[in-house]
């Protein structure tokens, strides 16, 4: 059954049916976008067509032999006309003194040859010697397969496809001297790079999800990652990835984003948007940690100019424990110490700091920093 498809009559036989094959089988292929299931699909086609043969044989009791491409040809013609229907064929048309190649679209061409077969097969029957069961069976199958198992596929590609119809318009009727058609070949250009940055993303984008939410967070870091040489200038990228992983909820991958982008801002002296960052991650995780332990003083201080006391408590406290000997812990306490007795209206948490640090200090010029403070606080 299935090997009759590829076999063939004579030589003009197989040069017809490889004609007609190749006007619509590679921008189909393209459609389908992919090598399996486009193979996949003629074997279905061809499969379909010589069981509609066999069962209409068992029924009439008519047998002709059958062989050819030409039963899958017309299932790449009705497959054709449901998922590129207006994808354009360039066709040689001759009718009595019309001679000329025109562009006819795919679903015109398979309703005419489809309609034709049905009109012979009316008509002659299988005493013409023509299979036209395989063929009607073809056209049919084809058109059914895309209906039932590409109606998704064809809505995904509905917006290039119409993009790519247009360009190859463009680029046919802007080409030779006594041209008028004005087609901006460069805006269709543009519009399908932009389409193809906008796939790519998109593409990225769900291989980041995938792996937030199987808990692979340091492959979703690794890949955030991936461009940070090409991106680090480019802050706003960064917070419209950080805008879209909030979306999808807490995770070590959308903090670590955010210690980038608050790194990135302070490099840039936008203390503001650091300070907005910083707010955003400690609501997620009160215990946030900063990249740098050196931004910790900086980010906090810069908080206290825009009155944010709250937040700078929270960047500020238990920096010992967060941060260990990376960090000044001295001149963090005695500015903790200042938040809560100034600012937060606690000073039994404040005194509480500053007698844990007089009874843990040696240094004389920290003693002496940590006394001045105190005599302040009477």
């Amino acid at each position: 059954m299935l090997t009759a498809s590829v076999a063939h009559a004579d030589w003009e036989h197989i040069i017809f049916n490889l004609i007609f094959f190749y006007a619509f089988s590679p921008m189909l292929e393209m459609a389908i976008a992919s090598s399996k299931r486009y193979v996949l699909t003629l074997l279905a086609i061809a499969f379909v067509t010589h069981i509609s043969y066999s069962i209409f044989s068992l029924i009439t009791g008519e047998y002709i032999p059958t062989l050819g491409l030409s039963g899958v040809l017309m299932g790449v013609i009705g497959l054709s006309a449901y998922l590129i229907p207006r994808a354009r064929v360039q066709t040689f048309v001759w009718v009595l003194t019309y001679v000329r190649n025109t562009l006819i679209p795919a679903w015109i061409l398979a309703a005419w040859f489809i309609g034709w077969d049905i009109w012979d097969m009316y008509n002659y029957g299988l005493s013409a010697g023509v299979n036209f069961i395989s063929h009607i069976s073809g056209g049919f199958a084809g058109y059914l397969i895309g209906y039932f198992y590409f109606r998704e596929h064809k809505k995904d590609i509905r917006e290039e496809v119409d993009d790519a119809i247009e360009y190859a318009r463009s680029v046919r009727q802007d080409t030779g001297i006594a041209s008028t058609y004005s087609g901006d070949r460069k805006r269709l250009e543009n519009e399908a790079r932009e389409r193809d940055a906008k796939r790519n993303h998109e593409q990225h984008m769900s291989r980041i999800y995938n792996y937030v939410q199987a808990n692979r967070d340091s492959d979703a870091i690794i890949l955030i990652l991936d461009d940070y040489d090409l991106q680090q200038h480019s802050v706003e990228i960064y917070d419209a990835l950080f805008n879209r992983m909030l979306q999808w909820g807490p995770s070590k991958a959308l903090l670590c984003t955010g210690r980038l982008i608050i790194d990135l801002h302070l490099h840039n002296r936008q203390y503001l948007s650091a300070i907005n960052m910083a707010k955003q991650c400690h609501t997620i995780a009160p215990e946030f940690v900063l990249a740098d332990s050196l931004h910790v003083l900086v980010l906090a201080k810069q908080a206290m100019v825009v009155n944010e006391y709250e937040l700078a408590w929270m960047i500020i406290k238990n920096v010992n424990v967060r941060y260990g000997n990376a960090i000044d812990t001295i001149r963090s306490t005695l500015l903790e110490v200042e938040l809560l007795w100034m600012y937060l209206g606690k000073p039994d948490k404040a005194r509480e700091l500053i007698t844990n640090l007089l009874a843990h200090q040696q240094s004389e010029e920290h003693r002496a920093m940590i006394l001045s403070l105190a005599k302040s606080m009477q």
